[in-house]
């Protein structure tokens, strides 16, 4: 069974093309034909959209960090859904055990504009914040381009053709913009993760859409040589820095918040995780066949203060991005094929 959020959100590429030439650019065979256009509300710092699963109105965070699409086993339940377990082979938990993992299968997910039948979700143990049911992962988000306009209040996937490596910034008409390299992406490395420059230092960074606030690891910061101001290893920390670079913007002298944890309790993918608070503060588009990610600044705070009051705050408390560090591609088919 092929991912049928992918197959149907493939069945919509006859829509109306964006001409990027008239928006900007100067290559007049590029075009973007929209594919999904999700309206996004800003929920306590994370990006939120409405869905219906089986009919029912369900609300999901928008995530950029999660493979795939989850819902919590207390949600899943509520909605109606079936779970089941299953064990992937080659699959081992700490205790050297074939993992469980839970599953559950939607009759139906209606998103704006298109109903997928059949649309399988992992399921875990623990609730997503607020009124969050689960998350919508890459595997809705992975069949094309993505612009990440929050303060549109909007993320939208488009289909690119003819692009080549035209400036994909048809919203910013003249005004200046930075594009950066990003690592390929594939079924077992979805995500978006590049490199950042802190002190001059360069840092491997992570672009997480559902991470209400920038987090520098405790680990990265001590190789920085940053002036933790003689906090507890178990203290969150607003460490002050000379620059942060990232493509063609540099800021100079603003801190960012340091995690009482190592890089390895967030799975190891990175030493600085961008959270929400850099997506508000900038408008971004993510080409797939270019490998860049390219961005404006929208003005305002870059990166929060704010420190996690609990652990669900802290990105999922990081158990649910290094958990996946253990997650397959095989593993993905295998769901896909429930």
């Amino acid at each position: 069974m092929r991912n049928p959020v992918k197959l149907a959100l493939a069945a919509l590429l006859a829509g109306v093309a964006l001409d990027v030439a008239a928006s900007g650019s100067s290559f007049a065979a590029c075009s973007l034909s929209p594919v999904l256009q999700l309206p996004v509300t800003m929920v306590d710092g994370r990006p939120m959209v409405s869905a219906k699963v089986n009919g029912v109105e369900a609300r999901f965070a928008v995530s950029s960090g999660y493979y795939f699409n989850f819902l919590s086993r207390r949600r899943a339940a509520q909605l109606g859904l079936s779970i089941f377990k299953y064990t992937e082979p080659g699959m081992h938990g700490v205790e050297g055990a074939e993992d469980e993992e839970f599953a559950a299968i939607a009759k139906t997910l209606t998103l704006p504009g298109m109903t997928v039948p059949s649309v399988p979700f992992m399921v875990q143990a623990a609730d997503f914040s607020g009124d969050a049911v689960g998350m919508l992962g890459q595997n809705t988000f992975s069949s094309g381009d993505v612009e990440y306009d929050f303060a549109g209040g909007a993320i939208n996937v488009y289909k690119a053709e003819g692009c080549a490596d035209d400036p994909m910034v048809f919203w910013a008409k003249k005004a200046a913009y930075s594009v950066i390299g990003v690592e390929r992406q594939d079924d077992s490395q979805p995500f978006i993760l590049a490199t950042a420059f802190v002190n001059g230092q360069p840092l491997r960074v992570m672009f997480l859409t559902d991470a209400r606030r920038s987090v520098l690891t405790r680990d990265a910061a001590h190789k920085l040589g940053l002036d933790l101001g003689g906090a507890d290893k178990a203290d969150w920390t607003a460490a002050a820095i000379g620059s942060f670079k990232i493509g063609d913007e540099e800021i100079h002298n603003t801190h960012l918040l340091v995690s009482p944890h190592s890089s390895a309790y967030y799975g190891g993918y990175a030493d600085l995780y961008l959270g929400a608070d850099f997506f508000k503060s900038h408008h971004l588009y993510l080409s797939r066949g270019q490998r860049k990610l390219y961005f404006t600044y929208n003005g305002g705070k870059v990166f929060s203060l704010d420190t996690p009051t609990t652990a669900s705050d802290d990105y999922g408390g990081g158990h649910a991005i290094s958990k996946q560090r253990t997650t397959t591609t095989e593993s993905l088919r295998h769901i896909e094929r429930l």
